[in-house]
């Protein structure tokens, strides 16, 4: 296993308590700008997002996703991140609130043909109505064809400066292609 998956077990594992399917998002076609779900029930304690997807166009690297709750575009997030590639680490960290929560990364459509990036996003405490509510991702294309290829591990978290309960999550930024796929999660309390 490589330390992609490796990693991703990790944020997978169940420590929380059992995970229950809220709802799928396979991307047809025609290339999508963006996914949402929506009606999110308030009756888990925390909630996860497993995604592979890649976007159309030519873009090598990395592209990120930008993630909105409840419709919700004004400067209400901070992110900060940090990703390697090719043994170099690079950190962003904005103290200034911002649109939206671009802190998970895909495959771009410049990348080696049919690569697609995993990601794990974990959302906490996301009907708790006493509390801002946070975020960490765990995201990365890797090729492992050859170096010309660019291959990220990104780690990054956030917070939605509300202390609404989310009822609807938006992920957009770029067209994501055929076979992109979204699958929301709820985590019962331990």
């Amino acid at each position: 296993m490589n330390i992609l998956g490796t990693i991703a077990s990790q944020f997978s594992s169940k420590p929380f308590g059992s995970f229950e399917s809220i709802a799928t998002v396979t991307v047809g076609s025609t290339s999508q700008a963006s996914v949402s779900f929506t009606s999110i029930p308030s009756t888990y304690k925390h909630l996860q997002i497993r995604s592979i997807a890649r976007k159309d166009g030519s873009q090598t690297g990395a592209p990120g996703m930008n993630i909105t709750f409840n419709d919700d575009t004004g400067n209400s997030y901070t992110v900060h991140y940090f990703q390697t590639d090719a043994g170099v680490v690079n950190a962003y960290s904005t103290g200034q609130l911002r649109d939206n929560m671009n802190a998970m990364y895909f495959a771009g459509g410049g990348q080696t043909a049919n690569v697609f990036a995993p990601a794990i996003h974990d959302i906490f405490d996301y009907a708790n109505t006493n509390k801002y509510k946070t975020m960490r991702s765990l995201s990365g294309p890797s090729s492992n064809v050859n170096a010309a290829d660019l291959d990220y591990i990104i780690m990054g978290s956030g917070a939605w400066h509300s202390t609404s309960a989310i009822t609807k999550i938006t992920i957009g930024g770029n067209n994501f292609v055929q076979h992109s796929q979204f699958a929301l999660y709820g985590i019962k309390g331990a």
